[in-house]
């Protein structure tokens, strides 16, 4: 991937399948935590993971109009919640999608960890926390200015991690 695919800024798309904690039940050994840490370090590689189907699906037909590398990172498509269905919205690569405004703080999630995200923030609004959601669905490249946003606007974020802290969202 790195040398023949990101290095030359090949027209080639990857899709990772059965990533981050998704194959829980199987144990450890099958979670596959790394590819994030690892695959952002190569130079031209876009690094999107789309949190329901239809994101997927959306992420999947951007690739396809887009020339160079990307990697798809997504689950295994059993039990996934339908966090965009039936909505109308864009999307794009590098650009995050605030799925909720909060005035105490955000948390920032990607893939299959944006629905946890969603209910969690719905748990501290009941408790009167004001927690707003932002779907980072492209890790690589990062939409700096609505992190940079959430930040002044809150002075606190917290992550959602479906991978090591280390190169992980």
């Amino acid at each position: 991937i790195r040398t023949n695919m990101c290095y030359q800024n090949a027209n080639v798309k990857v899709i990772g399948c059965n990533t981050g904690l998704c194959q829980g039940p199987c144990g450890s050994t099958h979670y596959a935590l790394e590819d994030l840490a690892i695959l952002r370090t190569f130079s031209n590689l876009v690094v999107c993971v789309p949190c329901d189907a239809d994101q997927s699906v959306k992420a999947f037909n951007a690739a396809n109009e887009m020339y160079g590398p990307v990697y798809l990172r997504l689950g295994n498509g059993r039990n996934e919640s339908d966090v965009y269905k039936n909505k109308d919205y864009k999307f794009e690569f590098g650009k995050g999608i605030e799925i909720d405004e909060g005035k105490d703080g955000y948390i920032i999630a990607c893939g299959m960890m944006v629905p946890f995200a969603v209910e969690a923030a719905k748990q501290l609004k009941a408790e009167g926390v004001d927690c707003g959601v932002i779907d980072m669905d492209t890790i690589k490249p990062l939409d700096k200015e609505l992190v940079y946003k959430a930040a002044e606007k809150t002075g606190k974020i917290v992550t959602c991690e479906d991978a090591f802290i280390i190169g992980g969202l």
